[in-house]
């Protein structure tokens, strides 16, 4: 009687807890959740600064920025402090640069110093860098709010009441002081009402 070669059929592929919980790898790929700590140190620190001169290439961050996009790529604490520090050491991260680009970006938009402390506290500059980049916002802040007013309002500004308030609402909504507000339109009224409906920040 002839035999029958046995059939070897394929092992069923093994499920853990983790099956379908992949986090993304600092390096582009896909990595298992914990996979990246589980690594050698030495990759992961690799790994870690990679991802983080990744996100410097595309534009300037904060040390708070940095920290908060390495924590979720899945990297511990001491790995992030750990290459923070080193960035700092070679100047790669430093809040002053961001400070500056915010200051310089503030002046192309058109927008004031109160705009501007919003956006520093927003993406976490130093307090220290604060008061100068404010400073330097402030400086220049009289002669942008008299730009914005001649291009929102190429015919002049109306006369009346009713026209420099609407004049000073589309200054105060794009962050300037009222101080700079009055400056700008050589007027001086009575404008802590006008907080509220500020003019749309398109210029």
């Amino acid at each position: 009687m002839l035999s029958v070669p046995a059939v070897r059929r394929p092992k069923p592929k093994r499920r853990t807890g983790e099956a379908g919980r992949r986090s993304h790898a600092p390096d582009g790929g896909d990595l298992p959740a914990g996979d990246i700590e589980r690594s050698a140190p030495a990759r992961t620190r690799a790994l870690a600064r990679a991802a983080a001169l990744r996100l410097l290439a595309r534009k300037p961050r904060t040390v708070v920025e940095v920290e908060a996009a390495l924590v979720r790529r899945g990297f511990v604490e001491d790995t992030v402090q750990e290459t923070v520090a080193r960035l700092r050491e070679a100047r790669l991260l430093e809040d002053a640069t961001v400070a500056d680009a915010i200051v310089r970006e503030a002046a192309r938009r058109r927008l004031g110093s109160r705009r501007v402390a919003q956006i520093l506290a927003r993406r976490g500059v130093a307090r220290d860098l604060r008061e100068p980049a404010m400073a330097a916002s402030a400086a220049a802040e009289a002669l942008l709010a008299r730009e914005l007013v001649v291009r929102r309002f190429p015919g002049g500004v109306p006369s009346d009441r009713r026209g420099a308030a609407r004049a000073i609402r589309m200054l105060l909504g794009r962050g300037f002081s009222a101080a700079a507000a009055r400056r700008a339109l050589g007027i001086d009224v009575a404008i802590d009402d006008l907080d509220e409906g500020h003019e749309p920040e398109d210029a």
